[in-house]
């Protein structure tokens, strides 16, 4: 599905009263889902693309996260979301976004841009990861969410680290925005708008997996039974790069 990104209109005027105008350029959306305004326990959907829940049970494949993942209510303003929550310590639901010819891009004209909103209902002990394009050392990107801290992970002289990019409180709506540099193997990222990190390397230059993963709860903390984390929508797309940049 292909849409158009608005133009851009230049308000600086020339001598002669001519106003430049800059052209739109084009968008090519990979997976799109609004969550918000799905049908109330109903199975969670993809309007673009396709997607699908891991929740085990634990000790199947793929991982046995365990959990439940459902369109629920919630308190605030969405007033719903895809709500996940936790199994056992240890195992809760995955969210898995299928972009297939993503992160294998050549176009050295073409980024990819990830959007996802969410906000995390627990406070206290808590781990969350987003995977983009592999796990940890094979991925593209990995953010972890951790005890209040957004988290980028690398490898810094041949160990693992995880820089900190922001902080996040109990039930705060985040929109997260990733951008990725195909030609350079680089991506930037926003967080709430802010612009957090810039010209980062991929962790792997050979990250190829064709899918994105939200996984709910990362880590050994007891909330069995517990919403762990609200998404509220996703969108991944490809954009032409722009020529005034």
């Amino acid at each position: 599905m292909s849409t158009t990104l608005p133009g851009r209109t230049g308000a600086a005027l020339l001598g002669i009263g001519l106003a430049l105008v800059a052209p739109a350029y084009p968008q090519e959306t990979v997976f799109q889902a609004d969550y918000t305004v799905q049908t109330p326990g109903s199975a969670p959907n993809a309007d673009v693309g396709a997607m699908e829940v891991w929740t085990g049970p634990p000790g199947e494949t793929p991982w046995g996260t365990g959990g439940i993942l459902s369109l629920d209510g919630i308190p605030g303003s969405p007033k719903q979301a895809l709500v996940l929550s936790d199994a056992q310590p240890g195992e809760g639901p995955v969210l898995h976004l299928n972009v297939p010819d993503f992160f294998t891009q050549t176009t050295p004209d073409l980024a990819g841009v990830v959007r996802i909103r969410f906000s995390v209902p627990v406070g206290g002990k808590y781990i969350g990861v987003i995977f983009m394009g592999g796990y940890w050392r094979d991925s593209a990107a990995t953010l972890r969410l951790a005890d209040g801290k957004a988290q980028f992970f690398g490898v810094e002289e041949g160990n693992d680290a995880f820089r900190d990019i922001a902080r996040y409180e109990t039930n705060q709506w985040i929109d997260l925005k990733v951008v990725f540099d195909f030609a350079n193997n680089s991506y930037d990222a926003w967080w709430n708008g802010e612009n957090v990190a810039k010209g980062v390397p991929w962790v792997s230059r050979a990250s190829n997996e064709p899918w994105i993963l939200i996984q709910a709860d990362n880590s050994d903390f007891p909330r069995t039974g517990e919403p762990v984390l609200h998404v509220a929508s996703a969108e991944v797309s490809l954009v032409k790069k722009s020529p005034l940049k």
